[in-house]
This record gives structure tokens, sequence and C-alpha cells, in this order.
């Protein structure tokens, strides 16, 4: 076992032995910027860098993943709480409260 392997989690190296690469947030454009990250790390630190950033990656993307559940829910939990006491427009308006109040204060200052 290297030193690289004694730190990384058994579940994490299960991955890497199959092939399979981590996927963050944007898969194509991400992949080039992480690439280009990852020269600005001296050469020996590389490898340990790949794999931080990778996890930090999916992990991220994970998160995101799961706030846009969350504005669905409040989206569709608003939709029919405006059909029950008639407010016109409850689509357009439920949409509104998904997306602007839930879901870009918070994935907005990520993306940023």
């Amino acid at each position: 076992m290297s030193t690289l392997d004694s730190w990384v989690p058994p579940w994490w190296q299960a991955e890497l032995g199959r092939g399979r690469r981590a996927t963050g947030v944007l898969p194509g454009v991400d992949a080039r910027i992480r690439r280009s990250l990852y020269r600005l790390f001296p050469v020996a630190r590389r490898p340990r860098a790949v794999l931080i950033g990778d996890e930090v990656s999916v992990k991220i993307g994970a998160y995101l993943l799961g706030n846009l559940i969350t504005s669905v829910i409040a989206g569709l939990s608003a939709y029919v709480c405006m059909l029950t006491f008639g407010v016109p427009y409850p689509l357009l308006l439920a949409s509104m409260v998904a997306v602007l109040l839930d879901l870009i204060p918070v994935d907005g200052t990520i993306a940023a």
C-alpha cells in the first residue's frame, strides 16, 4: 500500500479501482476548470489534490441536488395551497416561490 492509499477511505478506493471518475455539477466545463486548478499544485501533491477536489465536487453536487429537490417540494406545496385558497395564477406564483425565493438565494451564491 502506498502512502497515497493510506489516507484515502476504502469506499473511495473502491470507486477509483473500478475506473469510475467523480462527476461534479457541470461535468464538461467542470473537468477543464479542475484540471487547470490542479496544475497549480506541486507535482508531488497533485494526486492528493485531485482526490480531495473530486470529493469536494461530488459533495457540492449532492448538496445542490438536495436543494433542488427542496425547491420542487416548496413549489408544489405552494401550488397546492394556492389552488386550495383560490389564488389567481397559482402555477406562476408557485414557480416564483420555488425559483426566486428558494432556489436562487442558495444556489446562486454557490454558483457565483
